[in-house]
């Protein structure tokens, strides 16, 4: 029978997040890691696109990675 599963990723300030949601057994697996915030002058903050692209992809694949041995 197949698993009807959904990943869930919250970008935020400091943090980005991803959990896998099974609609029958609930939270398979979640993953975060720290995003670096750059702070080029008084009340700006900035992230570096590569690095939230990269952070995605890695909390992403280790959420699933971890779901899958769940399932």
């Amino acid at each position: 029978m197949r698993t009807m599963a959904v990943l869930a990723v919250d970008i935020g300030t400091s943090t980005i997040k991803a959990a896998v949601i099974d609609l029958e057994k609930g939270l398979l697996s979640s993953h975060s890691e720290e995003v670096p915030l750059s702070r080029p002058e008084p009340l700006a903050a900035e992230h570096d696109p590569g690095t939230l692209l990269q952070r995605f992809k890695s909390v992403a694949a280790r959420a699933v990675s971890v779901a899958r041995a769940e399932i």
